[in-house]
């Protein structure tokens, strides 16, 4: 059976400098509404068992690491490789066991009063939907409280088992050079993309502007892998993260955490966090 790779999901949340309000209390009201959150994802304060693929909740917490970052948002913002350096270390290192916390947070605090959050959750334990649904439920929680988070339904397993799943075991520990790079699509090349795609499609639905830029990039990557080897080959998944801010009316009540069984305790208290202070140079 194929298993997702052992690694973290990595987001990161820029916040311009404010003129009213703490830092300091703005971490502290974060770590409460994260500890209220995971009352109700109780799951992401367990732990993942690697031996028989099963998700703890054990109530270990998770781990919430505060830092000082001695420069602003806006030399981060500038670009180039400095940029995609130093960008990389306002995310918490996942560098962690295979038993370790599934969910890491990174507070960074610079010194123009600008914040940057960085969160990893676990892919074993959680997928893309399901990580959003829980910053989203979090963002909620500390914004208008807990009681206005809407609480999601774990079973999406028991009524979707999986079956007949193929053996596949892919390489992830293969060293390879990794070069990162960012495509912008403006307002009228994304107009240009749909009028293209609506006219070889026979449905009377335009496609979204996040449709036609995946199509597009997936045709170049399709056509390069078939330069290269001269033949299609079998692909496993490709991940698009978007700006749906707006566009999503529901919060995932049904939530997908892995493919793993669960053990359940009753929680009734706040999760446990390990804080931890750092610092970050510019």
């Amino acid at each position: 059976m194929f298993q997702s790779p052992l690694m973290y999901l990595p987001d990161i949340f820029y916040y311009p400098s404010s003129t009213g309000g703490d830092n300091i209390e703005r971490s502290k009201r974060l770590q409460k509404s994260l500890s209220e959150t995971l009352t109700i994802f109780y799951p992401f304060a367990g732990r993942y068992i690697d031996s028989n693929l099963v998700l703890d909740c054990n109530d270990e917490g998770v781990e919430y690491v505060e830092t000082q970052v001695s420069g602003c948002l806006s030399q981060l913002l500038e670009g180039g490789e400095l940029e995609t350096e130093l960008r990389n270390r306002l995310a918490p290192i996942p560098h962690r066991p295979a038993d370790g916390p599934i969910v890491l947070v990174q507070f960074n605090m610079f010194e123009c009063g600008a914040v940057a959050i960085g969160v990893c959750i676990k892919h074993r334990a959680a997928d893309a939907t399901s990580v959003f649904a829980f910053i989203n439920a979090w963002a909620t929680a500390a914004g208008l409280g807990v009681d206005k988070v809407r609480a999601p339904s774990f079973q999406l397993v028991s009524f979707f088992p999986p079956r007949d799943i193929p053996t596949f075991t892919p390489n992830f520990g293969e060293k390879k050079v990794e070069i990162q790079k960012r495509f912008v699509f403006n307002g009228a090349a994304i107009s240009k993309l749909k009028a293209v795609a609506s006219a070889n499609i026979h449905e009377s639905r335009q496609p979204t502007g996040v449709e036609v830029v995946t199509a597009l990039m997936w045709k170049a990557l399709t056509m390069v892998a078939l330069a290269k080897h001269g033949r299609l080959r079998p692909s496993l998944s490709w991940y698009i993260h978007s700006t749906c801010e707006g566009r999503l009316e529901c919060l995932y009540q049904i939530i997908l955490l892995g493919t793993l069984q669960t053990r359940h305790w009753h929680v009734s208290q706040p999760m446990m966090m390990r804080t931890k202070w750092n610092s970050i140079t510019l």
